[in-house]
């Protein structure tokens, strides 16, 4: 994984919710030195949590940009996506490169929303370091 720096899940739904079978796949994620984002496709994940419980640097998706996939939708997600940054200090979204999505996001990049675009990595630092707050 030369170059990696960490790795999310997009399906798996029943997975995720399984502390057990989580577990090996935490400790050879951490044995890499990886961070993991929950894509949290389903309420019931455990990703994050258990992710944290073995020392990984670790957060959630907060936005979903296109499971309504019309321009409306989108729109809301993408402002969604800017309040949540604002209030959490940091938002990580996720989407589907739909030609929808993709223009949209290219339209709201070029408009100033007072946050600021990071990498992924940054992002989860920033909600790393907020959930260590947290405890």
């Amino acid at each position: 994984m030369s170059g990696a720096a960490g790795l999310n899940n997009h399906e798996g739904s029943r997975f995720t919710s399984d502390t057990a079978a989580l577990s090996p796949v935490m400790q050879a994620v951490k044995a890499r030195g990886l961070f993991f984002l929950d894509s949290k496709t389903s309420p019931a994940s455990k990703a994050e949590h258990v992710a944290r419980a073995a020392g990984i640097k670790a957060g959630g998706r907060d936005i979903f940009l296109d499971d309504d996939q019309s321009e409306a939708a989108v729109r809301a997600q993408l402002t969604a996506l800017a309040a949540t940054a604002k209030r959490q200090g940091a938002a990580i979204a996720i989407g589907h490169p739909h030609v929808v999505t993709l223009r949209l996001l290219a339209e709201w990049l070029a408009d100033d929303h007072s946050v600021t675009l990071v990498t992924l990595e940054m992002a989860m630092r920033a909600k790393d370091a907020r959930a260590l707050a947290l405890r």
